[in-house]
């Protein structure tokens, strides 16, 4: 379950939720890695702003590998801007062991 929240944080959004998303997200980020990830976080949430882009994942598939401390999860990333121009992208997302 923690597996989907962090991906709906991460790739639910809209100019007007990305920052409490990705606020909010940052909470759970290792400290050692903490610096590197915000700057990522930072630049895309200047372009879904910039680009007035909006986006939804749909997951389809959820396979967990216990042993190897890893979650994959496919689905449909769908990113609209409000011209209402639709961009579908099917991605696959992998947790690092």
């Amino acid at each position: 379950m923690m597996t989907l929240s962090f991906l709906a944080l991460r790739l639910n959004v809209s100019p007007e939720t990305v920052d409490s998303n990705h606020a909010f997200l940052m909470s759970f980020v290792e400290p050692e890695v903490r610096e590197e990830f915000k700057k990522v976080l930072q630049e895309e949430a200047a372009q879904i702003k910039a680009s007035d882009v909006n986006s939804t994942f749909y997951t389809t598939e959820i396979n967990v590998y216990p042993v190897d401390g890893r979650v994959d999860v496919r689905g449909v990333l769908k990113m609209w801007n409000r011209q209402l121009k639709t961009h579908h992208g099917i991605k696959k997302l992998s947790s690092p062991p």
